[in-house]
């Protein structure tokens, strides 16, 4: 039996391409840009849900 009777070569990966002047890889996933300027949880947000511990 031979290397190649074992080998698979299919599908072919896409090719990916690096990202130019601070872009992501064409393969990324972006999840936050630095576009959008929502405001995060407050601190009253947290105190209600309990998602923070508070410091004493």
């Amino acid at each position: 039996m031979k290397p190649e009777d074992t080998e698979v070569w299919s599908p072919v990966p896409r090719k990916v391409t690096p990202g130019t002047n601070n872009s992501a890889p064409s393969d990324a996933i972006v999840l936050f840009d630095g576009k959008n300027r929502m405001p995060g949880p407050t601190i009253k947000a947290t105190k209600l849900t309990g998602l923070l511990p508070m410091a004493r």
